[in-house]
């Protein structure tokens, strides 16, 4: 079969088109990747290209199936097993190393049937940590994209993958100002290698994170070679960042920035995950569009205690609005808005700073569309007063509230009426759950191993929970010490316990305006029933055993020291098992006596951890 060819409307940039020539076989879809995207075609100057061969002596680690069949990689009746064939496949594809620019010098040669016979790219963004701040010198390290594929049902999915060498785009490079050999471990940033248990880290949060309804890219295949480091393969229907486009902004180039930008727009429609706009600009559709997408996008992970480390290159995101690069993400198991990551020469921003962070992207993209528009680039400053902040800023507030209300055990119809009718009551019960929410330890910041933090001392997730069942049980508010222990944590210190005098009006305000709201959303029903239905739907949305950013690490240890202790496909079964019952899906008592033991032994780890960051 003929590479997959494309064809992209350089003149318009307002679709996309493809020619896949069909090719038969379970596994004739991997030919479709082969370093092709029209990404190349559509912005010249936004990727560096370098030849690649594959490394002979790897195996697979790990294969996500379920997405492998949602994308049409495998037919969807595919055994949750890998076979000698699959694993070819997967290797010819996804094993590989660039050509750089070391190896290039150093003239070394490799076997003509080790060559893949076309080149892949390394795209261009901004990051923060490069000295440049225009995006001279930066964009993907490590990473190559391995291509677009587009499915059966017109789907165009982005693939990448992590650890395949170092790029002149690394920072390593940047700082060193010379050719690099992959693999150094003399030079920070600069080795062009991945690990296992990074892929794995980011194969299980993904997984669950997508489970939940984020938007995020996906693991498709861990790969190990035969110096045991990593290959990690990502996908999802659109791979770009903010900071792709950002690039262009920076440096002042206006036709390779609407390029960029048209290009994406184009993409969203051609995926359907944007209807294309019946009247208006398309540029203002973009605009509305990110608006709202990273209102809500901030107001889940706020509410759902997502640490991802946002900054003014919009390096961290998918432009979607949305989770890429799982180094930079943590998931708390606690509101701990104090918690900074230490990056040497700097620390990160925190949870609560997420939400500016993300309106000044938004007022970025407002400033780049002017620019796209014009061909004048005004100050950032000048663009304060624009309608999508104010919409970013509406997204933001509802979702959170409703979100709020949903975890209070509200039904959507419940929810929407309260925040139509009674939006200030519901203002002021945010306040009161805030309260504890946020509520820090009284030793202040400390160190911890990454970083720092100040932690929260109460789980609110707790108190939605078990409220609504005490009410039930003892027919009355509740007294402020039993108010208190519903929410105790092992970061409730003896100083804080007899500053329990501060807590007295917090503990009635909560409560009288948690029973107003029940009683104002019930309307009509016996305050019993509403309690009941309540119990049943809080005990549903404030689940706490989810992997922490702690957690999960002592989760990946315990994986791959039993991977030597089990078949590979054991291994993949066990993993996917994990991923499952972090759903909240009991442990199939049909697995394997084994299987169950060590999925136990799995909750435990997370159980120990499940308050930590």
């Amino acid at each position: 079969m003929k590479p997959a060819s494309y064809r992209w409307n350089l003149a318009s940039l307002d679709a996309v088109s493809h020619d896949v020539q069909v090719e038969h076989g379970p596994y004739s879809g991997f030919s479709q990747i082969d370093g092709s995207h029209p990404w190349k075609f559509a912005v010249p100057n936004g990727y560096i290209e370098y030849q690649a061969r594959i490394l002979r002596g790897s195996k697979v680690v790990y294969f996500n199936f379920a997405l492998a069949k949602e994308m049409g990689l495998i037919p969807k009746d595919h055994p949750q097993r890998l076979n000698a064939e699959l694993e070819r496949e997967l290797l010819n594809t996804f094993s590989l190393r660039i050509l750089n620019e070391y190896d290039q010098l150093s003239g070394e040669t490799f076997p003509p049937r080790d060559m893949k016979p076309n080149r892949y790219m390394a795209t261009r963004y901004l990051q923060l940590q490069h000295n440049c701040k225009k995006g001279g010198t930066s964009g993907d390290g490590r990473s190559i994209w391995n291509g677009q594929f587009i499915s059966s049902n017109g789907v165009a999915w982005d693939i990448s993958s992590c650890g395949t060498g170092v790029t002149r785009l690394s920072p390593g490079f940047a700082l060193e100002g010379r050719p690099i050999k992959s693999g150094d471990p003399t030079v920070s940033y600069g080795s062009g290698l991945a690990d296992v248990d990074e892929g794995l880290t980011a194969a299980i949060l993904s997984e669950s994170f997508h489970r939940r309804g984020l938007l995020t890219e996906r693991s498709l295949v861990i790969i190990e070679n035969a110096e045991g480091r990593g290959i990690n393969v990502r996908a999802a229907c659109n791979l770009l960042r903010p900071s792709h486009l950002f690039l262009h902004l920076k440096q002042g180039n206006q036709l390779m920035l609407k390029r960029s930008l048209d290009f994406y727009i184009a993409k969203q429609h051609y995926n359907k995950e944007w209807p294309a706009p019946k009247d208006g600009d398309k540029y203002d559709h973009f605009l509305s569009r990110i608006a709202r997408q990273y209102g809500e996008f901030l107001a889940r992970l706020e509410d759902e205690y997502i640490f991802c480390w946002l900054d003014w290159d919009g390096d961290n995101m998918l432009l979607d609005g949305g989770i890429i690069d799982y180094g930079s993400i943590r998931q708390f198991g606690l509101c701990h808005h104090r918690y900074r990551y230490d990056d040497v020469d700097r620390f990160s921003t925190n949870l609560k700073e997420q939400r500016n962070k993300a309106r000044g992207l938004v007022q970025t993209f407002v400033q780049l569309v002017e620019f796209v528009r014009t061909g004048q680039k005004r100050h950032l400053r000048s663009f304060s007063g624009n309608p999508a902040l104010a919409e970013f800023d509406r997204a933001f507030e509802s979702t959170r509230s409703e979100l709020l209300l949903k975890r209070i055990g509200l039904s959507p119809t419940q929810r929407r009426l309260c925040m139509s009718r009674r939006p200030e009551l519901v203002s002021e019960f945010e306040k009161s759950y805030r309260f504890f929410e946020r509520r820090e330890c009284s030793r202040g910041m400390r160190k911890v191993p990454d970083g720092i933090n100040n932690p929260v001392i109460f789980c609110t997730r707790s108190l939605l929970k078990e409220l609504p069942r005490l009410l039930l049980l003892e027919g009355k508010e509740l007294g402020q010490e039993e108010f208190l222990s519903i929410m105790k944590t092992p970061f409730l210190t003896k100083t804080e316990t007899r500053r329990s005098a501060s807590y007295s009006m917090p503990v009635v305000r909560f409560q009288r305006c948690y029973l107003e709201l029940l009683r104002f959303a019930h309307k009509g029903k016996p305050f019993r029933r509403a309690l009941l239905e309540t119990a049943m739907r809080a005990s549903q949305h404030n689940r706490t055993g989810f992997a922490t950013g702690d957690g999960i690490i002592h989760v990946v240890d315990f994986l791959l020291a039993k991977r030597k202790t089990v078949s590979r496909n054991e291994f993949m079964g066990l993993v996917n098992n994990f991923i499952q019952v972090q759903k909240g899906v009991p442990i199939n008592s049909k697995l394997r006596k084994e299987t169950r033991r060590l999925l136990a032994k799995l909750l435990e780890i997370v159980e120990k951890n499940k308050y930590t960051i």
